[in-house]
């Protein structure tokens, strides 16, 4: 005679999934997505960064060509000093960005030279960095030690503290080298909360 043998216990638990079991999954499926969207997060900011200090490597660099194709003018010729804040104002004025004289086209003197070197600089700015403001400060004597610190000052959203909250970059002081001396603001630009800047130093 044929007997039937019952199914094992073990086998009828395996049959369909537990609510646990989909929990579990889900959350394990969650942390994922998180760290796949952190890891996103830090990426687009890495570029941001990256984007800003070529963009304020090529400013610089071409104002200081700016300032070497002029042979004749004094430093106060030169310079452009003001508060981030009143030069931001100026910028947003379309005319401030038009030279007074176009010296491609038209002879200049000196002054019209240095006017029109400084502000298509400036105007150039317009599309390399976020709200920028360039400013130029004269330091030394003509034909002794004079040099030009070309500083660049932009918007920087990443410049944020422990709490996600704009803070004020560092202030110029006296005495500073390397890269604290490459990277703070000028006391004189009075640069607000999350605007941070760059200074190079050029010899003409």
């Amino acid at each position: 005679m044929l007997t039937r043998t019952p199914p094992s216990p073990h086998l009828r638990a395996q049959h369909g999934v537990s609510l646990l079991e989909v929990l579990v999954s889900i959350v394990i499926f969650s942390v994922g997505l998180l760290g796949m969207l952190a890891m996103q997060t830090a990426t687009l900011r890495f570029e941001q960064g990256a984007w800003a200090r070529s963009a304020v490597a090529s400013a610089s660099a071409d104002m200081a060509d700016r300032i070497r194709t002029v042979t004749v003018g004094t430093p106060a010729d030169f310079e452009s000093v003001d508060t981030y804040a009143a030069e931001r104002l100026r910028m947003d004025d379309p005319d401030y960005l038009v030279p007074g004289v176009n010296c491609l086209t038209a002879a200049c003197t000196p002054a019209e030279l240095i006017d029109y070197q400084i502000t298509m600089w400036r105007a150039s700015l317009v599309d390399a960095l976020p709200q920028p403001a360039g400013f130029i400060i004269a330091d030394g004597d003509p034909g002794l030690s004079l040099s030009y610190q070309v500083v660049l000052a932009w918007a920087d959203k990443d410049l944020l503290d422990d709490s996600n909250t704009l803070i004020e970059a560092p202030v110029c002081a006296a005495g500073d080298t390397g890269i604290v001396a490459r990277s703070c603001c000028p006391a004189a630009l009075d640069a607000p909360a999350g605007v941070r800047c760059a200074i190079m130093t050029v010899a003409p």
